[in-house]
C-alpha cells in the first residue's frame, strides 16, 4: 500500500480557516511540528506547521518541505512570497490551498482569466503562462489583479485555490 502524499496546505484568510487545515492533517493521522525545522526523529509522517509572514519564514518552510516535511501554513507574507513559495513547493508536489470565501456572487471569470488560472494552478509561472497566452507579463497581472478584486481574494494564490475548488 502506498503511503499518502504529505500536504502542502497555503492558508489564506482567517485563523479559524489555519486552525481547520491545522485539525484535518492531525485527524488525517499527520504529526505535528510547530515551526520549521523538520524533527529529529525518523517519522516520515510529520508536518511542520506555522505562520508565513516573510521571506525567511518562507525559506523555512521550503526547506522542511524539501527535507520531507509537509507544511501546513497560514500565509501573511505579501503576495509575491506567498506566490514564488507555492511555485517552489508545486515543483515538490500538490499544493492545496485554502481560504475564506468572500467572492461576490455575480463575479463570474472570462476565458482569458480562466486559461491563466488554469495554467497557474497546473505550476506554470506567471511569466510563462502569459507567455503561452501571447500576453505580456504585465497584461497578465492586470487580468489576475481584476479577477482577485472581483472575487475578494488578496493573493493571487488565493485566487487560484477558489478556482480549483470550483467557488469562482
Amino acid at each position: 500500500m502506498q503511503a499518502p502524499s504529505r500536504p502542502f496546505v497555503i492558508v489564506q484568510g482567517s485563523r479559524e480557516a489555519f486552525a481547520a487545515a491545522v485539525e484535518e492533517a492531525e485527524r488525517a493521522g499527520w504529526v505535528l511540528h510547530h515551526g520549521w525545522d523538520p524533527p529529529s526523529f525518523d517519522d516520515q509522517r510529520h508536518v511542520c506547521v506555522g505562520e508565513i509572514s516573510g521571506p525567511d519564514e518562507a525559506s523555512g518552510a521550503l526547506l522542511a518541505a524539501v527535507h520531507g516535511s509537509g507544511l501546513v501554513v497560514l500565509a501573511l507574507a505579501p503576495p509575491e512570497v506567498m506566490e514564488r513559495l507555492a511555485e517552489d513547493l508545486r515543483r515538490i508536489g500538490p499544493v492545496s490551498y485554502r481560504g475564506d470565501e468572500r467572492a461576490e456572487p455575480s463575479a463570474r471569470l472570462d476565458e482569458e482569466q480562466e486559461l491563466l488560472l488554469d495554467l497557474l494552478a497546473s505550476g506554470t509561472s506567471v511569466t510563462d503562462a502569459a507567455r503561452q497566452l501571447h500576453i505580456s507579463r504585465r497584461t497578465a497581472e492586470r487580468r489576475l489583479a481584476t479577477a482577485r478584486t472581483a472575487f475578494g481574494c488578496r493573493t493571487t494564490a488565493e485566487l487560484v485555490m477558489a478556482n480549483r475548488r470550483g467557488s469562482l
